[in-house]
């Protein structure tokens, strides 16, 4: 059986508006881990007109050494752990030097967030021109989100190739429209992934028991082999 895998999450200690703190943070992992998830994603935001790339990544390094340092200190083991990043769309940033450093480490996947603003097409051609330049597979985050794109919209982006589609488990609880989109692209599929998008322990926790009993639900026998293809695209990121 696959490794359920978190690809959204916000658990590191003080980086962007996800956990606070190392017990917060280690308090999100231990929920993760009751909820079934062996292996957890870090993807703090990376906003480029007011960060670079060098400051993020060392901003992001001490702060899985601090949370490394108080699971040590508490005696708790730490799941295996990618670093990533949630990077937000901005028109120009596949001309950022190192951009492809905020991919899920050890693989080709970059999770984009699209900006909160009403679709433009400058978006899907800066989705183009980093896929292009860097030789990336972009994931778009939190599909389930863009609540104010139009249905032709969201099918233009659902139409792309070679991109990866990632759903927030929320939407399996709260959100029909997306959740019927989520189980169209899984039974045709398509590469899904899953996150929780957890940003702390009582406003946004992980929700990943609710999305499993909905979709054991929905996809009856076909539950164990979806896990498995969406587990695989970040395999790599683990070894």
């Amino acid at each position: 059986m696959s490794a359920l895998t978190d690809s959204h999450c916000h658990f590191l200690p003080g980086v962007d508006d996800g956990a606070a703190e190392e017990k917060e943070s280690l308090g999100i992992l231990r929920l993760l881990r009751e909820q079934g998830v062996e292996r957890v994603t870090a993807t703090p935001h990376y906003v480029n007109h007011r960060d670079t790339v060098p400051a993020f990544l060392e901003r992001r390094a001490e702060a899985m050494e601090r949370l490394k340092a108080a699971a040590q200190e508490r005696g708790v083991s730490l799941p295996p752990i990618a670093l990533s990043a949630e990077v937000r769309l901005e028109k120009g940033l596949a001309e950022v030097e190192g951009l492809d450093a905020l991919r899920y480490e050890g693989t080709r996947y970059i999770l984009l967030e699209l900006p909160f603003v009403p679709f433009k097409n400058w978006m899907t051609e800066e989705i183009d021109n980093i896929a292009y330049r860097f030789s990336l597979t972009p994931v778009l985050a939190h599909l389930d989100r863009y609540d104010w794109y139009s249905r032709d919209e969201v099918e233009e982006l659902l139409e792309r190739d070679d991109t990866v589609f990632q759903f927030n488990c929320s939407a399996f609880a709260e959100k029909k429209a997306a959740m019927k989109t989520a189980l169209r692209l899984i039974k045709e599929e398509r590469p899904v992934l899953l996150g929780s998008d957890a940003h702390s322990l009582d406003k946004r926790p992980p929700r990943f028991a609710e999305t499993e009993k909905v979709l054991r639900s929905k996809l009856k026998g076909h539950y164990e082999d979806f896990v498995r293809r969406s587990d695989a695209l970040l395999a790599d990121a683990f070894r």
